[in-house]
């Protein structure tokens, strides 16, 4: 097994890491939905994660408040 501690193998990660490039070559995206496709799925994730989260509300309410009993299933 690699010891990561080992001065040795220490050495030798930093020697075959690749140089800083300028920042002019790096392309950072920040906008998640620039690309049309990405942003159609992301959308959809997003559709159907509140569409969970609000039919599971009074549900999860009601076992917060102590209405219904606390299972396993749940």
């Amino acid at each position: 097994m690699l010891n990561f501690q080992d001065p040795n193998v220490i050495v030798q990660e930093i020697v075959h890491m690749p140089a800083v490039q300028p920042h002019s070559t790096f392309r950072i995206q920040l906008n998640p939905y620039s690309n049309r496709r990405s942003g159609e799925a992301l959308a959809a994730f997003d559709d159907i994660f509140l569409w969970e989260f609000f039919t599971t509300l009074d549900l999860e309410w009601s076992v917060i408040r102590g209405n219904r009993p606390y299972r396993w299933t749940i």
